[in-house]
C-alpha cells in the first residue's frame, strides 16, 4: 500500500483503539449531558411549534416560560460540558480506569477512612491494602469509590483497576502476562515491542515503580499476582478477594494493610441505600426495614430488590393508568416484603433437600423473586444467556446464543440490566457481565428445574450452548482472517474475507479493521457496488454504536465509491449525512480534516457530473481548509483535482499551474507516490496539447519513480500512457511493446479494471492509426470485462459509444446504431447526464442519415425525461 493509501485507509486504525476504552465518570457525565441537550432541544422545538399555533393568552405565556426554562437549561448543560471537556483535556495523559463507577456510594465510612489512613504516604504507611468479604458485600464498589474520591489528592498520576476474572481463561505465566499488558495498556504514551512482551511482567513493575498511582487488582483468586506488584514506595495497591488467607499469602508483611472483613451495611446504611435505589421518598420506613432485614443488609441483594420494585412501580402505573400515590407505593412494598419472606421459606426447604445446604439465602431469594415477575420468554432468555462467559459478553454473543434478532436481544438485555440481573461492563462499551453468584443461580434454574418452579424450555441450555459454540468457532475463524488481512492474503482468499465481513455485520460486530483492510482491494479491482453495500452496513453499525468518527470516515468512503459508480446524487446525500454527523464530534482537528476531505470528494463528484463551477468552488473550499491545517499532502491532492477540472474547461494556464503546484508539493515532501501521480497528470495535459516530446519525458520520469517504489500497478498505468504518446510520435513498435508490458503487469497484479481501461484507451489509439481489426478486438474485450466481471455499467457505456464511433468510421451504420443505442440505454438507466451529452448527438445524426427521424426523436424525448437541458438536441432531428 502506498503512503497516500496508508494515510487514507489508516486513519480508522487510530480511531478504532478509542472504542474499547471504558468511559470514566467524567466521560459518562459528558454523554449524559449530550443526551440531555438532544432531548431538551427536541422538547424546545415542540414547544416553539406549539406556541406558533396557540391562541389562548394564558397558554402562550406558559409556553414562553417553558421555552425560556429549556433554553437556560441547555445553556447550563453546554457550560458544564465545556468545563468537563477542559478537565478531560487537562487529564488526557493521566490513566483513569475503574471496574465500576459508583457516584452514589453509601456506607462503609469506617472502611473508607481506614483505607485513606493506610494509603497516605507518611512514616509507617502501608503500600498494599487488602479488602475481603463475601460476594455482594461491596468490596469492588468500595475500592473504586475510594479511588474516585482520593485520586487527585493521593494518586495524582492516575488509578487503574483491572477485574482479574476477565483473565481466567489464561493459565500460569500467560495469565500474568495478559494482566500486565492490561495495566500497561491503560498508560498513555507507553508502548512495548514484540521482543519486550517476553518480559512484560518486569516491564510492568518498572513502569509503575516510580509513579504516584493506585493499582486495583479486583477479584483476586490466587497468589500468582504478587509477581506483578511494583517495588519502591510510590505506587499504592489495593487487592480485593473473598478470602483473607489469600491476602496473607500475597501481601508482604512490611507493606501489609488488611481491612477487617467487608461486611453488609448497617441497618441505617441499608435503608439509605435502598431508598436511593427506589428513587422515592416514602413516608413509612417500616416495610423498607422488613425488606432490609430479610436481605441481611447485603448490597447486591438490596440492589436486585430495589430495581425489581422500581419495575413493579412502573408496571403498576402503566397497567392501571393511575398516578402512584404514597399509599400505593407502600402497599406494593409491603406486598413485596411478604412475597420475599414466602420465597425465603420455600427456598430454605428446597435448598436443604436438593442442594445440600442453604447458602447466600439473601441474594438467592431476591434473585428468585425477580424471576417471578419475568415472563416465560424473559426467563428463557436469561437462562440461555448463562452459557456466555460470565466475566464479559457482548450483545452479539447473546444474540448468537439465544438465536433471536438484534432488536429483541437489545430489549431483553436492557431490561435485565435495569433489574441488576446483569450489569454493563466497565472494560468495554456495549458489553455486559454476570455477577458470579447471579451467574451460578441462573445456571441453577436449568440444573434444578423444581427449585424455582419455573416453566422453562427443557433444552434451552443445550441448544444455547450449541449455538454459542458454533458462534465462537466462527468468530475465532473470522478473527484470525481479520488479523491476517494483508493485501496478498485478501487477493488470494477474497471471497473468504468478504464472507467474514458479512458475518461480522450479521451479528453487528464492529470489526472495522477488516473493512479497512478490504477498501484498497475494492478500489484496486473497481468493485464499487460491492464496496458500497459492505461500507453501508458498517457505517450504519458505527452510527448505531455512536462511533461517530469511524462513521464519518465510512460515509466518505461510501460516497467516493458511489460517485465512481456514477450514482452522484446518492453520493452527495451521503456526504451531507457525514457533514451533519461531524456536528456531534468534539475533536475539532478531526472535524476540520474531515470537512476538507468531504469538500474534495464532493468536488470530484460534481466534476464528474459536469457541474464545473460548483466543483471548482468545493475544491477551493477544501484548499482553504487544508492551508489552515497545514495539510500539505492533502493540498497536493486537491491542487491536482482542481488542475484536471480546469484542463477539461480548456483553461490551460490555470490547470497547468495547479498541477505544477501539486508536483512541487510532492517534491517538497519527497513523497514519491504523490509525485508520480502528479507527473502522470501533467504528462497527460501535455499529451492533450500535442506536446508529445514533453509528455514522453514526463511519463518516463513518473515511470522511474514507480519502479523505485516497486509499485507494479502504477508502473503499468504509466507504461500505458507512455505507449500512447510513443504511438503519436510514430514509435509504433516501442509503443506496442510498452502496451503489452503494461497489460501483462495488470494481469500480474490482478488489476482487472485497469486492464479494461487500458484495452479501451489503446483500442481508441489504434483506431486513429487505422488498425481497425485489432482496435475492435481490444474494445470488445474491454466491454466484456466491464460487463461480465466488474458489472461497471458507466464504463461499459463509454466503450459502447467508442465502438459505435469506430463502426461509423468504417461506414457500418447499422452496427454503429446498435452500439451507440446500447451506450445511450446504459447512460439513460444510470441517469448519467454527461454520458448522454456525449452519445446522443452522434446517435441522432446517424439515425437521421438513415432516414429514421422518428427513432431520433424518440431518443431525444427519452433524454429530455432525464434532464430538460437535453431539449437543445431537438434541433438535430429536423
Amino acid at each position: 500500500m502506498n503512503k497516500q493509501q496508508d494515510r487514507e485507509y489508516g486513519l480508522m486504525h487510530s480511531l478504532i483503539e478509542e472504542l474499547d476504552r471504558p468511559p470514566s465518570h467524567i466521560q459518562q457525565r459528558l454523554r449524559d449531558i449530550e443526551d440531555n441537550i438532544h432531548k431538551d432541544q427536541e422538547l424546545l422545538k415542540r414547544c416553539e411549534d406549539a406556541r406558533r399555533t396557540e391562541r389562548l393568552p394564558h397558554l402562550l405565556t406558559e409556553y414562553e416560560n417553558q421555552i425560556q426554562e429549556i433554553k437556560q437549561r441547555v445553556q447550563n448543560y453546554k457550560e458544564e460540558r465545556l468545563i468537563l471537556q477542559q478537565q478531560i483535556e487537562a487529564n488526557k495523559n493521566i490513566p483513569y480506569k475503574l471496574t465500576q463507577i459508583t457516584p452514589n456510594f453509601v456506607g462503609k465510612k469506617g472502611s473508607l477512612e481506614s483505607l485513606s489512613k493506610m494509603l497516605r504516604k507518611y512514616p509507617g504507611w502501608c503500600r498494599i491494602a487488602g479488602l475481603y468479604g463475601s460476594p455482594g458485600s461491596g468490596k469492588s464498589a468500595l475500592a473504586c469509590f475510594f479511588a474516585q474520591h482520593y485520586q487527585q489528592e493521593l494518586f495524582p498520576e492516575g488509578v487503574i483497576a483491572i477485574d482479574l476474572r476477565l483473565y481466567n481463561d489464561y493459565k500460569g505465566r500467560d495469565k500474568l502476562n495478559e494482566i500486565a499488558k492490561a495495566f500497561i495498556a491503560e498508560c498513555p504514551n507507553v508502548q512495548f515491542t514484540l521482543s519486550e512482551q517476553r518480559n512484560v511482567v518486569r516491564m510492568m513493575r518498572d513502569i509503575f515503580r516510580e509513579r504516584r498511582m493506585l493499582l486495583i487488582f479486583d477479584n483476586a483468586e490466587n497468589t500468582e499476582i504478587k509477581d506483578l506488584f511494583p517495588d519502591g514506595n510510590q505506587c499504592a495497591i489495593i487487592v480485593t478477594t473473598r478470602e483473607r488467607e489469600l491476602l496473607n499469602s500475597i501481601i508482604p508483611q512490611p507493606w501489609r494493610g488488611i481491612l477487617p472483613r467487608i461486611e453488609e451495611f448497617s441497618e441505617e446504611e441499608a435503608i439509605q441505600f435502598f431508598k436511593q435505589l427506589l428513587e422515592e421518598d416514602l413516608s413509612d420506613d417500616e416495610p423498607i426495614k422488613k425488606v432490609v432485614k430479610l436481605l441481611n443488609n447485603l448490597p447486591l441483594a438490596l440492589e436486585i430488590a430495589g430495581r425489581q420494585l422500581n419495575a413493579r412501580f412502573v408496571r403498576y402505573r402503566d397497567s392501571n393508568a393511575v398516578l402512584l400515590t404514597q399509599d400505593i407505593k407502600i402497599n406494593l412494598l409491603i406486598e413485596y416484603a411478604d412475597l420475599l419472606a414466602q420465597e425465603q421459606a420455600k427456598l430454605i426447604e428446597k435448598l436443604r433437600i436438593r442442594v445440600s445446604g442453604v447458602h447466600y439465602l439473601d441474594i438467592r431469594s431476591s434473585f428468585s423473586l425477580s424471576l417471578r415477575f419475568l415472563t416465560t420468554e424473559e426467563v428463557n432468555f436469561l437462562v440461555g444467556l448463562s452459557v456466555c462467559q460470565h466475566e464479559e459478553f457482548s450483545p452479539y454473543e447473546a444474540q448468537a446464543a439465544i438465536g433471536c434478532d438484534q432488536e429483541i436481544t437489545g430489549n431483553y438485555l436492557e431490561y435485565l440490566e435495569q433489574l441488576s440481573l446483569i450489569k454493563t461492563s466497565s472494560r468495554r462499551r456495549n458489553y455486559y457481565v454476570f455477577q458470579p453468584l447471579i451467574h451460578k443461580f441462573t445456571q441453577d434454574i436449568a440444573r434444578y428445574p423444581n427449585l424455582y418452579e419455573l416453566n422453562i424450555e427443557p433444552t434451552i441450555i443445550e441448544s444455547s450452548k450449541k449455538r454459542y459454540l458454533q458462534f465462537l468457532t466462527q468468530l475465532k475463524k473470522y478473527k484470525h482472517l481479520s488479523t491476517h488481512s494483508s493485501q496478498s492474503n485478501i487477493e488470494t482468499n477474497f471471497e473468504s474475507f468478504l464472507e467474514a465481513a458479512e458475518w461480522f455485520l450479521k451479528y453487528k460486530i464492529p470489526e472495522y479493521k477488516l473493512i479497512d483492510a478490504l477498501l484498497p482491494y475494492f478500489e484496486k479491482r473497481g468493485y464499487w457496488k460491492r464496496a458500497v453495500k459492505l461500507i453501508e452496513g458498517f457505517q450504519i453499525l458505527a452510527r448505531f454504536l455512536k462511533h461517530d468518527k469511524i462513521a464519518v470516515n465510512l460515509l466518505m468512503q461510501q460516497a467516493k465509491y458511489l460517485s465512481l459508480d456514477g450514482d452522484h446524487k446518492t453520493a452527495q446525500n451521503i456526504l451531507q449525512l457525514a457533514e451533519n454527523l461531524l456536528d456531534d464530534v468534539d475533536d475539532l482537528d478531526f472535524r476540520n480534516h474531515a470537512k476538507a476531505k468531504i469538500f474534495q470528494i464532493l468536488g470530484v463528484s460534481l466534476h464528474r457530473q459536469g457541474e464545473f463551477h460548483n466543483a471548482e468552488q468545493k475544491f477551493l473550499d477544501s484548499i482553504h481548509l487544508k492551508e489552515e491545517l497545514n495539510d500539505l499532502l492533502g493540498l497536493g491532492i486537491t491542487y491536482n483535482s482542481l488542475g484536471v477540472l480546469q484542463i477539461e474547461q480548456k483553461r490551460w494556464d490555470d490547470g497547468i499551474a495547479n498541477i505544477s503546484r501539486s508536483v512541487e508539493i510532492g517534491k517538497r515532501l519527497n513523497n514519491k507516490a504523490h509525485l508520480a501521480k502528479a507527473l502522470t497528470t501533467l504528462g497527460g495535459v501535455f499529451y492533450q496539447q500535442q506536446k508529445y516530446s514533453d509528455s514522453e519525458n514526463i511519463f518516463k520520469e513518473s515511470l522511474n519513480l514507480e519502479k523505485e517504489r516497486k509499485n507494479r500497478k502504477g508502473e503499468g498505468m504509466v507504461l500505458n500512457s507512455l505507449a500512447e504518446v510513443q504511438i503519436k510520435l510514430n514509435n509504433i513498435e516501442e509503443g506496442k511493446q510498452n502496451f503489452q508490458l503494461s497489460l501483462s503487469i495488470k494481469e500480474e497484479v490482478g488489476d482487472v479494471k485497469g486492464k479494461a481501461i487500458q484495452l479501451h484507451s489503446f483500442g481508441r489509439l489504434l483506431l486513429q492509426q487505422n488498425q481497425f481489426n485489432l482496435a475492435l478486438k481490444y474494445l470488445k474485450d474491454s466491454i466484456s470485462i466491464f460487463e461480465e466481471t466488474l458489472h461497471d455499467e458507466r464504463s461499459s457505456a463509454i466503450v459502447h459509444t467508442t465502438l459505435g464511433k469506430a463502426f461509423l468510421k468504417q461506414k457500418r451504420l447499422d452496427d454503429a446504431i446498435k452500439e451507440l443505442g446500447r451506450g445511450f440505454e446504459i447512460e439513460e438507466k444510470i441517469r448519467n447526464q454527461r454520458g448522454i451529452e456525449i452519445v446522443l448527438p452522434v446517435l441522432i445524426e446517424t439515425l437521421i442519415k438513415l432516414g429514421r427521424r422518428k427513432d431520433a426523436l424518440s431518443y431525444c424525448h427519452r433524454a429530455i425525461a432525464i434532464s430538460e437541458v437535453n431539449r437543445c438536441f431537438l434541433h438535430l432531428c429536423s
